[in-house]
């Protein structure tokens, strides 16, 4: 395929474009069809109009040259004395195989006005000087003929059986004398093919003259009697057209029994198809080039330029990389396109980045105590969540968890302030914070004087030296407690509980409700001190 393009819109207007081609194409092949083939068939067809005219031209001259015979020999004295029997003479001197020789004739008949034969010679084979009567009988001229003889000059074709003549009568008169003819002298020329062939030489016509019997014998199979109804009749092959044309106006005297039959090579249509040939090989040349040249411009200007921008646009959404730049010419629209929807990525990503800061920002202040600092309540619900489908304990890890509890807090709050509470737990929260280090651990507050200490990867004994890291930090605080049964300053309890890989497969639940209940054992045991309960009682080893 010249294109192929993953793109709906380009792939349609690559087929809208060749669709217009072949249109365009199919256009100019019916155009150059009625310009050129059509133009040489009408152009055939006023040639064979005028070779049929020329032939009738020639065979009405060569009927001239037979009158002008008859004229000269009727109005001779001699023939009339001859019809009226009175120069016997006459015929010795006169009537001969060599009189037809002469003349070129095939019949020579002197007819009496009652249609009886004075006297009759008719040549079938002039090379061989054969006489024969068969068609013109002796004694009397035939009926079918005598309409032809009157008192004017008469002539035309006739058929005599399957035989084609050029006939013409005169009326023999006495030059000298006004007097009522005494017959008719009828002189026959057979149209033979020698005959036809030297008129066709002449006039550069390949032509016959044939009777209609004859023709519609040879065309019935294929025409039946269409020449009878149309006057004419055209039969085209490849290089020759040959057509019968009736002579229906050639003489007076002429019934439409003689047909024309002229072949002619067909060199105009020849030329024509040549031509037209000649003609669709530049045009659809032309138009390949420049359907190619059109498609090859649209794709390097247009369809590319869109591929580009989608295959960028795809692979921003499917990567997500705000990062990616689509990379082009600037001096065009599409440049002006790519600048514009590069300056687009530029605005989101920035938009993005500062969206992603703002979200961390909100999800910071989601799941940080805005009074200590420390991670929250929700922070832990988060947390055990993404813990919920996994124990706390593997073959290599363990997990510790220390609930740790102001003591009498509501003393501390009834005796200074609710501002002081806070301050008081702020510097709680700090010391937790200065003591929890590692990133692997959480503080949380997780109620109002409680807070939640994680501790990843660290057995009981780690948890242990934590909460007493943590008891020494608040002490050296120095926060008075003036009301506290405990000390004169403020205290904490803690309760410690702890996974190992001995105890794997405990929840956070359970860890968090074991903490909870060390942490109440702390508190009934005199507060400002630790408990540890963890999942198998006695089990607080001491990390290395």
């Amino acid at each position: 395929m010249f294109y192929s393009s993953e793109l709906k819109a380009t792939r349609a207007l690559v087929r809208f474009i060749s669709i217009s081609f072949l249109i365009l194409m199919i256009f100019s092949i019916a155009v150059g069809y009625f310009m050129l083939v059509m133009r040489y068939q009408l152009l055939e067809d006023l040639r064979q109009e005028s070779q049929i005219e020329s032939v009738e031209r020639i065979l009405n001259a060569e009927e001239g040259h037979l009158s002008d015979t008859n004229r000269d020999w009727a109005i001779w004295d001699d023939s009339w004395l001859f019809l009226m029997d009175e120069f016997p003479e006459y015929e010795e001197s006169n009537l001969a195989l060599d009189t037809l020789l002469t003349l070129k004739l095939n019949l020579m008949s002197y007819v009496r006005m009652d249609g009886s034969i004075k006297w009759q010679m008719e040549a079938d084979l002039l090379e061989e000087e054969e006489i024969v009567s068969d068609d013109f009988p002796q004694d009397f001229f035939p009926e079918s003929l005598l309409c032809c003889l009157s008192d004017e000059p008469t002539g035309g074709l006739r058929i005599l059986g399957d035989r084609v003549f050029m006939m013409v009568a005169q009326p023999v008169k006495k030059w000298s004398e006004e007097r009522s003819s005494a017959g008719h002298l009828v002189l026959g020329k057979e149209l033979t093919p020698p005959v036809i062939s030297d008129l066709a030489e002449i006039s550069d016509i390949d032509f016959q003259v044939l009777s209609l019997p004859m023709v519609l014998e040879q065309l019935k199979p294929r025409l039946g009697k269409a020449l009878l109804d149309d006057g004419i009749v055209i039969e085209k092959s490849q290089d020759v057209m040959t057509s019968y044309n009736k002579l229906e106006n050639l003489t007076d005297n002429l019934h439409g029994e003689v047909v024309i039959k002229i072949v002619q090579t067909r060199t105009l249509m020849m030329l024509g198809r040549q031509t037209y040939i000649i003609y669709i090989l530049v045009a659809l040349s032309g138009l390949l080039i420049v359907g190619i040249s059109v498609l090859r411009f649209m794709r390097i200007h247009y369809i590319q330029p869109f591929k580009t921008l989608y295959r960028g646009v795809q692979h921003i959404k499917e990567q997500g990389d705000l990062s990616y730049r689509i990379k082009g010419s600037s001096n065009n629209e599409f440049g002006q396109l790519y600048d514009s929807f590069n300056g687009l990525l530029d605005v989101i990503q920035e938009q993005t980045v500062e969206l992603n800061r703002k979200n961390l920002d909100l999800h910071e202040q989601a799941v940080t105590d805005e009074l200590t600092g420390l991670y929250n309540k929700r922070f832990y619900r988060n947390w055990l969540d993404s813990r919920a489908a996994e124990p706390l304990s593997t073959e290599h890890s363990s997990f510790s968890f220390i609930l740790l509890d102001i003591d009498h807090f509501k003393l501390f709050n009834d005796r200074y302030g609710h501002i002081a509470g806070d301050i008081c737990l702020r510097n709680i929260a700090g010391a937790l914070h200065s003591v929890v280090t590692r990133n692997t651990d959480f503080c949380c507050r997780y109620g109002g004087e409680e807070f939640l200490i994680i501790l990843e990867d660290t057995v009981c004994g780690g948890a242990i030296r934590v909460a007493e890291m943590i008891q020494q930090r608040i002490k050296y605080l120095k926060i008075p407690h003036a009301d506290s049964p405990t000390a004169s300053y403020v205290t904490v309890s803690l309760g410690i509980a702890s996974t190992s890989p001995a105890t794997s497969g405990t929840s956070p639940e359970r860890l968090l409700e074991l903490a909870d209940q060390a942490l109440y054992d702390s508190k009934n045991n005199g507060r400002n001190r630790y408990s540890v309960k963890n999942p198998e009682e006695g089990s607080c080893e001491e990390e290395e």
